[in-house]
């Protein structure tokens, strides 16, 4: 699997107790805020004090903070703290460093906010490097630190389906498990009205030893519902309530598809492979840019010219909005 890509989040603004209605982000609650410089003014807050959360025990330090037309660049660093131990050189076997329980070895973390004019989503790009990165925090952050400022207004987050990378992922994947998960129904007249799942069984099927994948024949016929995966694995009729997934990998991501739901999976974008060293700021910052025309034709948005080049005026700079901070 890739050890470095990047996530995408929408964001979206609405009235408390109407959740499907989206609200315009260029002028939240009528303050002529937008939700871009609140997000500006969140960030200059955890740079000024950055961010321990005792319960989680996860340390946020945002460093740089590069705001230009629709987007903020900003680079944070990101950690667990509440252990000792130390640090040994994986070649040499010795012990380079130690930390205690308020220490914590960070890492450094590329992201990314787009909001146009008249959107009514933003979007968040998020890197993830070796399994670390910053969106659950920083997003925890920011919803919390939005309900503070306007009590009557929900901040939504969700994973950004992109159907043409879905596509695209979907061709040049490996199906390697196809399973039928059957669930166990307790009778108990105890249990009411809803029968509660008491136990279920799991039914597989996996590549032979050596092979990479269970064939693009199997793979097309079961997406598209030519196969039946209970017939492949010798069951019997489907019941109510089983459910067949299909696990697909790439080589960079690895994801699992139930069949019959209309959701996919969110999807990360590679930036590079394995064995390869890390990408320098402008390499990922370019890799993100490179997709915002697909999320905003998506979006049904006209991306203008001049949105990563305008600089910001006073009093998009000035906007203020504060982290919540544990006492």
């Amino acid at each position: 699997m890739s050890r470095h890509a990047f996530a995408a989040y929408g964001l979206h603004v609405s009235p408390r107790y109407r959740p499907n209605e989206r609200l315009p982000l260029d002028d939240i609650g009528g303050t002529k805020a937008s939700l871009l410089s609140l997000v500006h003014g969140l960030l200059l807050d955890l740079k000024k004090a950055p961010l321990r959360e005792e319960k989680a025990e996860d340390y946020l330090f945002i460093d740089e903070v590069d705001p230009l037309g629709a987007r903020i660049h900003f680079n944070a660093e990101y950690g667990k703290f509440g252990l000792e131990g130390g640090i040994r050189h994986t070649r040499s076997h010795e012990t380079t460093h130690t930390y205690g329980t308020d220490e914590s070895a960070t890492v450094p973390i590329r992201n990314m906010v787009l909001c146009l004019q008249r959107s009514k989503t933003a979007v968040f790009l998020t890197e993830r490097y070796g399994n670390r990165g910053v969106g659950s925090i920083f997003l925890r952050q920011l919803q919390a630190a939005f309900r503070e400022k306007f009590s009557d207004l929900i901040l939504h987050s969700e994973s950004f389906i992109d159907n043409e990378q879905w596509r695209a992922f979907r061709e040049r994947a490996k199906l390697t498990s196809v399973k039928v998960v059957r669930y166990k129904i307790s009778h108990d007249p105890a249990d009411g009205i809803d029968p509660e799942v008491i136990g279920k069984i799991v039914y597989e099927a996996k590549p032979r030893w050596g092979v990479e994948g269970l064939g693009n024949k199997m793979k097309n016929g079961l997406l598209g519902g030519e196969l039946n995966a209970h017939q492949l694995l010798g069951l019997s009729d489907p019941q109510d309530g089983d459910e067949t997934r299909l696990t697909l990998s790439d080589g960079d991501q690895e994801r699992q598809v139930v069949l019959g739901r209309e959701d996919l999976p969110a999807l990360v974008y590679a930036v590079d492979h394995d064995g390869k060293e890390r990408a320098k700021d402008s390499v990922v910052y370019n890799e993100m840019h490179s997709i915002i025309p697909v999320l905003t034709k998506q979006l049904g948005l006209e991306l203008p010219g001049d949105w990563d080049s305008t600089e910001w005026q006073k009093a998009q700079l000035t906007v203020k909005m504060g982290a919540v901070r544990e006492r």
